[in-house]
């Protein structure tokens, strides 16, 4: 079986008579559907009642909690303000803390430098080695020219005492003249 009827006239019939074509259920107040959608419409009606009852006490304690609680809300921002004015504060002094113990070290350090600075000066002034060997050198010095003296004095002894054989001898034997280049 073949159709001769063109696709788009057939298209545009079936678009002109399909609203034609619908049935449309017009519903007796005996038949069962009505009666569950008067069932529906009762029981949402129900609902929404008692949702706009129980909304009502909601706003109304609602109401009453804000009421009561407005004191407190106005205290809370305050103590928040206050909180953060204090969170401020402690970050500044924290960061004053830190640079003081900064200043500390560096001034901790400083110190400790003097103090290793004032030791080896004090060590060094009351290290007498330096001192000492002086004080040796001097006693050295004194026990040689002591010695010197000894010896200066025995060659001075000894010096005269020839001198006096010279003279002994001389005089015995007349030599006035080498007394004179003795002298």
């Amino acid at each position: 079986v073949e159709s001769n009827i063109d696709a788009k006239e057939w298209l545009i019939e079936v678009e002109r008579v399909s609203s034609k074509l619908k049935i449309s259920v017009q519903n007796e107040p005996r038949e069962w559907r009505s009666h569950i959608e008067q069932a529906r419409q009762y029981r949402l009606e129900k609902h929404s009642e008692s949702l706009g009852k129980v909304l009502e006490k909601i706003s109304k304690r609602e109401k009453n909690i804000n009421y009561n609680m407005n004191d407190l809300g106005t205290e809370y921002k305050a103590k928040a303000e206050e909180l953060k004015v204090i969170a401020t504060r402690y970050n500044d002094l924290n960061k004053t803390v830190k640079d003081m113990s900064e200043q500390y070290k560096q001034v901790t350090e400083r110190y400790e430098q003097v103090m290793a600075k004032t030791s080896e000066h004090g060590n060094s002034v009351t290290d007498n080695s330096p001192l000492q060997k002086i004080k040796l050198a001097i006693q050295n010095m004194r026990n040689e020219i002591t010695s010197m003296d000894l010896r200066i004095g025995v060659l001075s002894h000894t010096v005269m005492q020839h001198k006096f054989k010279e003279r002994r001898h001389r005089d015995d034997k007349g030599l006035e003249h080498v007394d004179d280049l003795i002298e």
